[in-house]
């Protein structure tokens, strides 16, 4: 949940500052498509992340035998 909600803040912060940027409309657009990307990045790394946090603790509690 922390997370989420985490990514949620840092996903208003950057839209709120590229809407009250002065560029023109396709600067704008750029710095938005990079932001975008560099916000699936962290996202798709989180849930990497988690993935392999699962998938240890999975193989910590199967029994052994």
């Amino acid at each position: 949940m922390k997370i989420q909600s985490f990514i949620n803040g840092m996903l208003v912060g950057i839209l709120i500052g590229v809407l009250f940027t002065p560029d023109r409309g396709e600067e704008t657009r750029r710095k938005l498509s990079r932001k975008t990307s560099a916000i699936k990045d962290s996202m798709k790394d989180t849930y990497d992340e988690i993935a392999d946090n699962v998938s240890n603790q999975e193989r910590i509690l199967q029994p052994k035998g």
